[in-house]
């Protein structure tokens, strides 16, 4: 799992007068053991520190706050609920 902080400044125009607006947003992506790396879309922080997202198949997935360099939560597939931990 990889995520990364990237540019998302957005412009809008109204005839001759534009205004842009700078902004950052975070991009991710996940391969399991080797396999092509896919999007994590939908990034959201959760109440207790941790952070909930999607994959890229439409899969809802939580990762609770790193503890001692460990992330622990869930990933969801075919609708059933599965452990997921990652580490550094």
């Amino acid at each position: 799992m990889k995520w990364a902080a990237v540019d998302d400044s957005q412009t809008s125009c109204d005839g001759d007068t534009c205004t842009t607006s700078s902004g950052a947003r975070w991009a991710g992506s996940f391969s399991d053991n080797g396999s092509r790396w896919v999007k994590l879309t939908n990034p959201r922080s959760g109440t207790q520190g941790g952070v909930y997202f999607n994959h890229a198949d439409g899969n809802k997935w939580y990762l609770a706050k790193p503890v001692s360099n460990k992330a622990a939560g869930w990933t969801t597939w075919n609708g059933q609920r599965y452990r997921l931990a990652c580490w550094r």
